[in-house]
């Protein structure tokens, strides 16, 4: 982790201005505030550097303090009652996205609902793949979802989370196959251990799958970062060992 990478030719703007797209919401220059407007940021305005009086400064900050509260509030809730839903029933919906033989997406999704449009997370999405090193321009991002409970299926396992579990590594395979790729990333909220029992130290999840031949990078949900763009910063860290792969492949 903390990987720095050096571009030796004129590609290192293109490259600088990527990443920076993917950090814009959390750039501590900007100094912007957003304001939500029927439950997506619309707003901006800028804080004054120098000059503002003490009496502004104070109300700004609260507001600062109010927004950020209200984003992992959001989030905290949305996780919370995602949890307790899921203590009797498993239930959970991703969306998978090949791009290319470098990298698939599975994108976890929100069942009850969500702050943000389905836009927003797209975005977002296009944002961390260009920064990855792969190609948006041309993709169009066709989704295919998948379920658990099974549709059309009455009655439920014992053992819910091994038969999720066994779905999904059976759906995985049968996408692995249709289309090889190198690397598979993996947006989760409520369901990572489902991919893997492997830990490693610090925390990191990137591995290599000697059954399926390809590598698994788990992280946060799409959500989470939509709700804590703080958190953006983690994320990057953690995709090193994939961007990696990529841009060496």
């Amino acid at each position: 982790m903390g990987i720095e990478l050096f571009y030796p030719t004129d590609d290192a703007q293109a490259e600088k201005e990527k990443q920076e797209a993917f950090f814009s919401e959390n750039d501590p220059k900007s100094q912007t505030i957003d304001y939500p407007k029927q439950g997506l940021v619309a707003g901006k305005t800028s804080r004054a550097v120098h000059g503002e009086s003490s009496s502004y400064k104070k109300n700004s900050d609260q507001v600062i303090d109010k927004k950020n509260s209200s984003k992992k509030n959001q989030s905290e809730l949305i996780k919370e009652d995602r949890i307790h839903e899921n203590e009797s029933t498993l239930i959970f919906s991703l969306n998978y996205y090949f791009l290319s033989d470098k990298l698939a997406v599975l994108e976890e999704t929100t069942k009850n609902g969500s702050v943000f449009h389905r836009k927003e997370y797209l975005n977002l999405l296009r944002k961390i793949v260009s920064a990855l090193g792969v190609d948006v321009e041309n993709q169009s991002f066709n989704t295919e979802s998948i379920s658990w409970p099974v549709a059309g299926v009455s009655s439920q396992p014992i053992d819910q989370k091994s038969a999720a579990r066994q779905m999904l590594n059976g759906y995985i395979r049968r996408k692995s196959q249709e289309a090889q790729f190198a690397n598979l990333l993996i947006f989760a909220d409520t369901i990572p251990d489902l991919f893997t029992s492997k830990k490693k130290p610090g925390g990191e999840n990137d591995f290599f799958s000697n059954e399926e031949g390809f590598y698994l990078t788990i992280c946060i949900a799409l959500g989470e970062m939509l709700a804590r763009p703080e958190l953006k910063k983690n994320v990057w860290n953690s995709l090193q060992p994939l961007r990696k792969r990529i841009v060496s492949s």
